[in-house]
Formats: C-alpha cells, sequence, structure tokens
C-alpha cells in the first residue's frame, strides 16, 4: 500500500521555510512555496494547476494536507480538487471565509484586509513600501507585525532566532514573493470556492484560545460548516505561532 504523503501549506505572509522556525528536524514533508509558484495565474486557477501537479507527483498514495493560518483555505479547497485523493486534513489557527462573521476588527492583520477591501488598487504600494521599509529597517518590520503578542507568542517574539527567521519570511512575501503574496491576500476579502459541507474527509483544528490573529470564533465557524469535523483541540495560553510550535510537535508526534 502506497505510504501517505503529507503536505504542509504555509501562512500568508509566510514561506515553506516556516517548518524550520523551531528546529524540528523530522518534518520531512512536501510544502508548496505558493508565493513564488506561477504567479501569472489567478488565484483559482493557481489552485487548479497545484492540485493538477500533487495528483501526479504523489499518486497514488493518499494525501494528508495540513494548513496553517491562511494555509488552512488552501487545504480545503485542494480537499474539493483532489476527491478521492486525500487522507485527513489538519488546520493550526486557520483562516475562514470572512464573511462567516465579524472578526476583521480583532485580528493583527486588520489593517491590511480594510485596505484590501476598501482599496484593493493600493495593496502593491503598500507592499512596495514595506520592502522598502524591511531593506532599511528589517527590525521595524518585525516589530509592526509582532506589535501585541498575545499568550505565548510574547516569548517567541523575544527570542532573537525566531525574530530573525520570520523577519526573514516578512522580507521575503513583500519582496521577491510580493505577486504571489498579493495574489492570496486578495483572494482572501472574497468568497471561498469550494463548498465546505462538500469536503468529506475527517479534519481537526488546533487552534489557541488567545489567538490575535485568527480568533477563536473564526475557527469555530469554520468547524461548523465541514460536515467531518473532529472535536477542536483548544490549545490554552496558545496565539498565532506558539500553536504551529504545538501542533507541529504533536502532529510529528504521531498525536
Amino acid at each position: 500500500m502506497p505510504i501517505e504523503q503529507t503536505v504542509y501549506f504555509h501562512g500568508a505572509p509566510g514561506s515553506p521555510a516556516e517548518l524550520n522556525l523551531f528546529g524540528l528536524r523530522e518534518l520531512n514533508w512536501a510544502a508548496p512555496d505558493r508565493f513564488m509558484d506561477r504567479t501569472s495565474l489567478p488565484f483559482g486557477a493557481y489552485l487548479d494547476a497545484l492540485a493538477q501537479e500533487l495528483d501526479t507527483r504523489y499518486a497514488p498514495a493518499p494525501l494528508r494536507l495540513i494548513g496553517f493560518s491562511a494555509g488552512a483555505r488552501v487545504a480545503l479547497e485542494l480537499a474539493g480538487r483532489l476527491k478521492g485523493r486525500i487522507s485527513r486534513i489538519e488546520l493550526i489557527s486557520p483562516t475562514a471565509p470572512l464573511e462567516l462573521g465579524d472578526f476583521v476588527p480583532r485580528m493583527e492583520g486588520r489593517r491590511v484586509f480594510t485596505l484590501v477591501r476598501d482599496a484593493p488598487g493600493l495593496f502593491p504600494a503598500w507592499t512596495w513600501t514595506m520592502a522598502r521599509v524591511g531593506g532599511w529597517f528589517p527590525r521595524q518590520v518585525f516589530k509592526a507585525v509582532f506589535a501585541h503578542p498575545a499568550g505565548a507568542d510574547a516569548a517567541l517574539a523575544a527570542d532573537p532566532a525566531f525574530a530573525a527567521a520570520v523577519t526573514a519570511m516578512l522580507r521575503r512575501s513583500v519582496g521577491d514573493a510580493s505577486s504571489g503574496f498579493r495574489r492570496e491576500i486578495l483572494a482572501c476579502v472574497h468568497p471561498w470556492f469550494i463548498d465546505l459541507a462538500t469536503v468529506d474527509v475527517p479534519v481537526r483544528i488546533w487552534q489557541g484560545t488567545v489567538d490575535n490573529w485568527t480568533p477563536v470564533d473564526m475557527a469555530q465557524a469554520l468547524q461548523a460548516l465541514l460536515p467531518n469535523a473532529e472535536p477542536m483541540r483548544l490549545l490554552d495560553g496558545l496565539s498565532h505561532y506558539s500553536a504551529l510550535r504545538h501542533t507541529l510537535v504533536e502532529i510529528a508526534a504521531g498525536r
């Protein structure tokens, strides 16, 4: 029987390097670099192409999909395109369709989402400005994104190694990878393509109780639409990246 293949989908901003943030050497997972891949394609067409690529590359192995933050949408959208190929989905600090609730005012990325929703034509200028600031004052980019670290994210934000690694991902997202980053963020403020009620594989959500990037009620609204959702794993005192660290350890250990 073919061995299950795990595919990880990073956040936004983010990169496949998220798997290296916490020194977990046993994570030998595929991790598509979405922001650098086929950036001329619209988001829906890109998802179609990514699904076809994964289907071909890993056939006939079953696929376990893991989505962090904005990567949760990618995992769920691909479930609709890879019927019969997905064994299960793990979602960590997931985003949900924004129309499900009044989430944006309580999200750390609210200024970006508000800009993209209300004035999408200005978003390229925003990424250009952030790239320049990141080049001149890289530490300021990290401080801007982690202005209000919650729960266990505060200790992570104070760790120089973590700060350096995340700063590099942030600078890349608004720099060399900005076309793909913009494509995905612009798609975030529009309805998803998939009908979540059609996701017919087991889905487990891991959610920090004090996450101020993707609030708990956002994860709950998403779970309510998934017919095969397992009980949510609420992680006491954890926020966005501390939930990612905890969950990667748990999944890597087979829990």
